[in-house]
């Protein structure tokens, strides 16, 4: 959901202040304006970047949910200055293009970083094998002429669909990081951090529960951040309670109470019409291995179709 979503749930159902700053993002991505609070993920930020001081192609490997694109939007943003942020769609060789045709007019005088994100899009949404064969190669043809440098972004259960093609994945192969599940320290520090630095103080007890909630889970950051999120808005003053916590069903079950909730505000015909949108909205994959796809609105909602756009909104 994103952030603004959230927040008008929050006015609807009365809970306090529900127009102050949260300083979690929910299931949206940090961007490079939310570099202060994007913390937690320091040692894999610099694993990042020793990866592409050694290499002019690095990439970022995780599970769905691990963090990759906000460790690419706002971690590297601490330390390194991305000069263009793709993802490849349906038609990865326009965009490439277009981002390295803006990137032609010399801006800055060190080389510029281009960031590859959700690289997994090349099989999920590019249909054509030879346009896939052809981006790959010239990811591989820019960062070996040294117009820039490549990071990209892929799903772990992706990693194995880059086998077929030699030269990309001799170069992914030699130089990547794993990004696995944050450490309990870590954990700690993406609670407790953002909320010193929004002026909030935890009820004692409660970071201990969420992490037990969900240590070990190397999916699971957008899960914690949609709870902290929920907990924020059923917060008692500047604190939040472990009761809250619970209410807002923890990193198990704030998604689907929230999901829920929305749903139940939808009459039928809504309903009906969320229900067609969502089911384009994903791509079905291989091995019970499915992912989002990106459409434009138009092909969503038909021409008068008033259900379909309230259920955009």
């Amino acid at each position: 959901m994103a952030v603004e979503s959230s927040i008008r749930s929050g006015e609807q159902r009365g809970w306090p202040n529900a127009d102050a700053l949260c300083p979690w993002k929910g299931l949206d991505a940090y961007s490079p304006s939310d570099v202060a609070l994007f913390v937690g993920r320091e040692r894999a930020v610099r694993q990042v970047i020793a990866a592409m001081e050694s290499s002019t192609l690095a990439g970022v490997i995780g599970a769905s949910g691990s963090g990759k694109s906000s460790l690419l939007l706002a971690g590297l943003s601490q330390h390194a200055l991305v000069s263009a942020v793709i993802r490849p769609g349906p038609n990865p060789l326009q965009r490439l293009r277009e981002a390295m045709a803006r990137l032609s007019v010399p801006k800055v005088t060190s080389c510029p970083i281009v960031a590859v994100d959700q690289l997994e899009e090349i099989f999920t949404l590019c249909d054509d094998e030879t346009e896939r064969v052809a981006y790959l190669d010239e990811l591989c043809d820019i960062a070996e002429s040294g117009r820039a440098r490549v990071v990209v972004a892929l799903r772990s259960d992706h990693y194995g669909s880059c086998a077929p093609y030699r030269r990309f994945a001799d170069a992914l192969s030699q130089s990547h990081v794993l990004l696995g599940a944050p450490t309990e320290a870590e954990l700690r520090r993406i609670i407790t951090v953002p909320a010193l630095a929004a002026g909030l103080t935890l009820e004692r007890g409660l970071d201990d529960e969420i992490i037990d909630d969900v240590v070990g889970e190397s999916g699971a950051l957008p899960l914690l951040s949609h709870a902290l999120r929920q907990t924020w808005l059923l917060r008692q003053g500047d604190v939040l309670t472990r009761a809250a916590y619970r209410q807002a069903g923890g990193v198990r079950g704030a998604i689907a109470r929230t999901a829920e909730e929305l749903w139940i505000a939808f009459p039928a015909a809504r309903q009906q019409a969320a229900r067609t949108i969502l089911t384009r909205l994903a791509a079905p994959g291989t091995a019970n291995v499915d992912s989002s796809r990106r459409v434009a609105t138009t092909e969503l909602v038909s021409a008068g179709d008033v259900d379909g756009e309230a259920a955009l909104r």
